[in-house]
C-alpha cells in the first residue's frame, strides 16, 4: 500500500466502462492512492502526464489497447509511465506488470506498488 511518508501515487485508469473504471478509482482512492478514470482523447493533449502509473483495464479490445499502449509510447513529457494491465483469464503469475482480474483489493495494491518500487528506488537514489 502507498507509503504514509510520500505524496500519494497518482495513477491514471484507462480503458473499459466507465462505471467500472470509477469504481476501481474510487477503490484506489480508499487505499490512499491518487487515481481517477481517464477517458482516453481522439485530440488535443493526452491527460497522462501527471500519473505515474497507468492501469489498463482488462475489456479493450485488441485495437483499443494497441492503440492506447501507442499513444503511452509517443508521449514525450516527462519519463516513460509504468503500465500495469488487468487481465481476465489467465494471467502470468511471473508478469508482475498483469494481474488477473477480479482480484482482491490487497492483491491490487501489492501489483501496483511491486511495478512502482523500482521507480522509487531510483528516485531515491537520484536524490542523494
Amino acid at each position: 500500500m502507498p507509503g504514509k511518508q510520500r505524496a500519494p501515487t497518482a495513477i491514471g485508469i484507462l480503458g473499459g466502462s466507465r462505471v467500472v473504471g470509477e469504481a476501481v478509482a474510487l477503490l484506489l482512492q480508499g487505499l490512499g492512492y491518487r487515481a481517477r478514470f481517464i477517458v482516453a482523447p481522439t485530440r488535443g493533449p493526452w491527460p497522462l502526464a501527471d500519473s505515474q502509473l497507468v492501469v489498463l483495464m482488462p475489456d479493450l479490445c485488441g485495437t483499443q489497447r494497441a492503440a492506447l499502449l501507442t499513444a503511452l509510447g509517443d508521449m514525450v513529457a516527462g519519463p516513460t509511465i509504468p503500465i500495469l494491465e488487468l487481465a481476465r483469464g489467465d494471467a502470468s503469475s511471473t508478469d508482475e506488470r498483469r494481474v488477473h482480474w477480479p482480484c482482491r483489493t490487497e492483491e491490487l495494491a501489492r501489483a501496483i506498488d511491486a511495478v512502482l518500487e523500482p521507480r522509487a528506488i531510483s528516485a531515491a537514489r537520484e536524490s542523494r
